[in-house]
């Protein structure tokens, strides 16, 4: 069958003067039964209203999933080959969960203002200040926790106060000092015929060249000398050349 051609009522001057076909690009409104439109929309489009609510026109399918039908998945595991349905600039498609993983995973976002319970960060940078229950000040670290953290402050007192409470006793054959590791130093001198040197974390005190050794050798000069029981050895010539 053919397709039909309508006809309209011509009029002139508001008087019917008769009938006729209808002409190419003319239309019946949508207020008398017609769409309003002289010709079809693109392949695929479907017949709407228009956003102003005012008359019909072809527009393109929007995409519309109804959700609340859909089958209860919530205790269902994910795997990676399981598909999500979006929407890419108007076309459907589906993307694999794995997909979604990996695109999660490599985006960085700057939390602010957040709290966080218990997640596992890697290499997180921390600016400005930080606190929380798990953020401890306290001076004497009278809590000794495995598991909190101490402030700069707080770490820095105890250390102090640690420092300050120390000091080193000696004792010697005629007095004892102590000496305040926080402020003071410990010199060691050498007495008569004795120097004192330091080289690394090593002090060593030797005897200097004005005391005579049972070893070394030494020109005594203006010195009386105790034989008492001691025996003296050595030839005449020796003992000449001596005195």
């Amino acid at each position: 069958m053919a397709a039909k051609v309508p006809i309209r009522t011509v009029y002139t001057n508001s008087v019917a003067t008769g009938l006729a076909e209808f002409q190419s690009g003319e239309f019946v409104d949508y207020t008398s039964g017609g769409t309003g439109l002289a010709a079809l929309g693109s392949a695929g489009q479907v017949l709407k209203v228009n956003s102003g609510a005012s008359a019909l026109e072809y527009g393109n399918v929007e995409a519309v999933i109804n959700i609340d039908g859909m089958t209860d998945g919530s205790g269902a595991t994910l795997a990676a080959t399981d598909k999500f349905a979006i929407s890419d600039g108007g076309t459907e498609k589906y993307l694999l969960a794995s997909q979604i993983d990996t695109y999660v995973s490599a985006t960085t976002a700057t939390l602010t203002n957040k709290t966080l319970t218990t997640p596992q960060i890697t290499s997180g940078v921390l600016n400005t200040g930080v606190s929380g229950s798990a953020i401890k000040d306290q001076d004497d670290m009278s809590s000794d926790s495995a598991t909190h953290l101490a402030t700069q402050q707080s770490i820095k007192a105890y250390v102090d106060t640690q420092i300050t409470a120390e000091d080193l006793d000696v004792t010697t054959d005629s007095g004892t000092i102590a000496i305040d590791l926080d402020s003071e130093t410990l010199t060691v001198s050498g007495g008569t015929g004795l120097d004192s040197s330091a080289t690394g974390n090593a002090v060593t005190l030797a005897i200097d060249s004005t005391v005579a050794t049972l070893t070394g050798t030494q020109t005594l000069t203006n010195k009386s000398v105790d034989l008492g029981t001691n025996t003296l050895t050595g030839s005449v010539a020796e003992f000449n050349s001596a005195l």
